[in-house]
């Protein structure tokens, strides 16, 4: 999971700089481990973002934000 919010930083860099074939690979990657169930352990809501991040790399609105998840 913390890889896949690596690489959800790194294709949204290749989204800023037109680097369609960036934000496919690394896109495609970041989505594919990022697709888990909410970890209690993890502070940040990340299946929100997942959905959010696979729009943003579709071309579809603005990049997504971590939120703090609520407890």
């Amino acid at each position: 999971m913390w890889q896949g919010l690596i690489q959800a930083c790194a294709a949204l860099v290749h989204r800023a700089r037109k680097n369609r074939a960036g934000v496919v690979q690394v896109g495609a990657a970041a989505v594919a481990k990022l697709n888990v169930p909410q970890r209690s352990d993890v502070e940040f809501e990340t299946v929100q973002f997942r959905a959010r991040l696979m729009s943003a790399l579709a071309g579809e609105g603005d990049p997504p934000r971590l939120e703090w998840r609520e407890r």
